[in-house]
Formats: C-alpha cells, sequence, structure tokens
C-alpha cells in the first residue's frame, strides 16, 4: 500500500506527475470507476482468477485515486477512508466484535447468532446509522431519498421498487407484475407505430423498468440476470465466429437462415 500511495502522489505530482492524471477530478473518474467494477464482475463471471487479480488492483487503484484527489483538497487521507470502513464494519457486526473493538472477540461458549438475527441486527444498526446522519443534513422528503446516486440503472430501479414496496405499494401476484409487463409490450408497439421518438424512449424504459420488477418478484438480481445473458450471448456468438470460420463463411454474406443454423450449433455446443 505504501507503493501505491506513493506512486498516485507521483502521479499527481504537479512539477513532474502525468499530465493526465493531473487533470481529472471526481467527476471525471466516475465513469473510468464503473468501468472498472464492470470488468471485475465480468472477471469473476468467467472464472478468469488471474484477471481477477489485475481488476482487483485496478479497483483500488481508483480508490487511492479519489482519496490522493480528496488530500490535496484538504477532505480526507486515504487512512481516514481506512479507519471510516473499519469502524462502520466493526460496528455491524457485533456478534463478531462484542466490546466494539477490533481486538474484541466473542466468546466461543456462547450460542452462535443465526442468519435471522444477523440480519435484523445489521438492518437496527443501519438504520441508526441513517437517523444520525439525517440529524445532521436535510431530512428526507421521502422514503426513495436515501436511494445511492450513480447505481447502475437496473440496479436503482430494483431498489427504488424494493422501498416503494415497504409502503405497500406493490403488486401481490406475479401474474400481475407479468400482466403489466405485457402491457407495457403493447404500449411499446403503439409508441413506434407513432414514430414518435421521444414516446418511444418513454415507453422502452417503461417496459425495461416491468422487467426489473419481474426480477424482483421472482427474488433475481437483474443486473447480475441480465450479465448472465450478456455473457452467454457473447460465448455463443464467439462460437458462431468460430463455426463461420471453419467453414470458410463471411457472416456479413450470410442469409438470415443460414446465421440461425450456425446460432443454433452454436446453442448445441454452449
Amino acid at each position: 500500500m505504501k507503493d501505491l500511495l506513493y506512486l498516485m502522489q507521483r502521479l499527481r505530482d504537479p512539477k513532474d506527475g502525468c499530465p493526465w492524471d493531473l487533470e481529472q477530478d471526481f467527476k471525471s473518474l466516475r465513469q473510468y470507476s464503473l468501468e472498472e467494477v464492470y470488468e471485475l464482475v465480468q472477471a469473476i463471471n468467467l472464472n478468469d482468477h488471474d484477471n481477477l487479480k489485475e481488476e482487483l488492483g485496478d479497483l483500488l487503484f481508483h480508490i487511492t485515486f479519489y482519496a490522493q484527489i480528496a488530500q490535496e483538497k484538504n477532505l480526507f487521507k486515504f487512512d481516514d477512508v481506512v479507519q471510516t470502513v473499519v469502524e462502520k464494519l466493526v460496528r455491524r457486526h457485533p456478534h463478531v466484535f462484542p466490546e466494539g473493538t477490533l481486538k474484541s472477540r466473542r466468546d466461543p461458549s456462547l450460542p452462535k447468532w443465526t442468519h435471522d438475527q444477523i440480519n435484523t441486527m445489521w438492518s437496527e444498526v443501519k438504520a441508526k446509522e441513517k437517523l444520525s446522519l439525517n440529524s445532521k443534513s436535510i431530512k428526507p422528503k421521502s422514503q426513495l431519498d436515501i436511494l445511492k446516486q450513480g447505481l447502475p440503472a437496473l440496479k436503482y430501479a430494483q431498489d427504488m421498487q424494493k422501498l416503494a414496496s415497504k409502503t405497500g405499494f406493490d403488486w401481490t401476484e406475479l401474474n400481475d407484475v407479468i400482466s403489466n409487463l405485457e402491457g407495457e409490450i403493447l404500449e411499446l408497439k403503439e409508441a413506434i407505430a407513432s414514430k414518435d421518438e421521444d414516446h418511444i424512449e418513454d415507453e422502452l424504459g417503461d417496459v425495461l423498468y416491468s422487467v426489473v420488477n419481474v426480477a424482483r418478484h421472482l427474488n433475481k438480481d437483474a443486473e447480475a440476470s441480465l450479465t448472465r445473458a450478456s455473457t452467454k450471448f457473447r460465448l455463443r456468438f464467439e462460437q458462431v465466429e468460430v463455426l463461420a470460420e471453419d467453414q470458410n463463411l463471411n457472416l456479413k454474406e450470410l442469409e438470415l437462415t443460414q446465421l440461425d443454423l450456425l446460432w443454433n450449433e452454436a446453442k448445441n455446443r454452449i
């Protein structure tokens, strides 16, 4: 960590640092950080452990990058980031750190906490933290105000639906959720027929939002499900490319029926 922090300081050195790194700020780094997270997820999905190690390093580099910028602005240092997360996790794990200190240990003769007890405790501690935070800031106007900004769209939609559901604003039957999705698809078709671009985008968003709702009612993570589908498509498409090359075929010159044959063969293999 000392080497990495020193490297980061050098990259941001006004005298002989890297021009690109010196130009960056919190906002400009956001898109790159998101890309790094997605690359990390892809490495996990592919069980690529060598790449996983590299992507974890890239993500760690971004954390030091943000901390370096913050230090230059006299906001906080990297050590403050570490201390904050350590204190929070100790506070949220009283079943591991019973005295609320990092060195304290649980008496092994005591009964182990159940998953339900841990989940209940975790929610209670987080609620107290939110209450404390809200007392120091403007009181939220909506229960949805606690949603984290900057989340991927699918994750943001699913979290928002969960919060709304806690107020009773939700369907109780899966069939109703699926019927709503079917209705949104019909509205999308009507929008496409109207050729109104704003209307099309609006209705397309409603379809996607409804799909996320179906995923939530099935207790599936929409983000993970889409990532899984995308990974599967990529593997099969790459197989289609291999099959086409083996048969001396040019994908751009093939008819749809020929592409379907290659695709079906790829599906049989993967």
